[in-house]
């Protein structure tokens, strides 16, 4: 375990976290009980019907149920590739591994939560104006950017720019040997 550095630890707590917070309510019923009703002229109904019919089919609102099979599979590769980072980096079977694991979290993940993003904050499921965002959305959208930004922190030249290191002076180039 030593051999984890802040990349690699701040790439395991968001996935971690973005684990734990898929199983609480990303979005909420916004209006219900409030007794303001909207006239819809398309369908003739209200707004509170559509509520009370948009409730009555969707019974969870956690982000298993609301994001979609798509977003959910990109989370677990997010997921996944922050586990990897953190299983090459403890096993560095060669340096290699580690830094091609945080190549591919960085990259990959940084378009995933794209694209969490813009699920999140534009495309709610359901009527746009039934719908309210949670603060477990928010953290979601927190940890999924950890994940990306531990595997750019974890492939980061670690050398110091220390006096010493820049007092350093090579040798001098030997002379090319004699030609025959």
């Amino acid at each position: 375990m030593t051999r984890l550095r802040a990349g690699e630890l701040l790439a395991g707590a968001g996935g971690a976290g973005l684990f734990v917070l898929l199983f609480l309510n990303w979005f909420a019923l916004r209006g219900h009980g409030s007794g303001t009703t909207f006239y819809d002229a398309s369908s003739g109904s209200g707004i509170a019907d559509m509520v009370r019919e948009y409730s009555n089919t969707h019974h969870a609102l956690d982000a298993w149920s609301t994001l979609g099979w798509f977003m959910l599979v990109l989370l677990c590769v997010q997921m996944l590739g922050a586990a990897a980072l953190v299983y090459m980096t403890v096993r560095r079977a060669s340096p290699a591994w580690p830094i091609g694991a945080g190549v591919l979290t960085w990259i990959v993940g940084s378009a995933i939560w794209l694209v969490l993003l813009v699920r999140v904050c534009v495309a709610q499921p359901g009527i746009d104006a039934l719908i309210a965002v949670q603060w477990a959305a928010y953290a979601g959208l927190a940890c999924s950017a950890l994940i990306p930004l531990g595997g750019l922190l974890s492939i980061r030249d670690e050398r110091k720019r220390t006096p010493e290191s820049l007092a350093y002076m090579p040798p001098p180039a030997r002379t090319a040997p004699p030609g025959p």
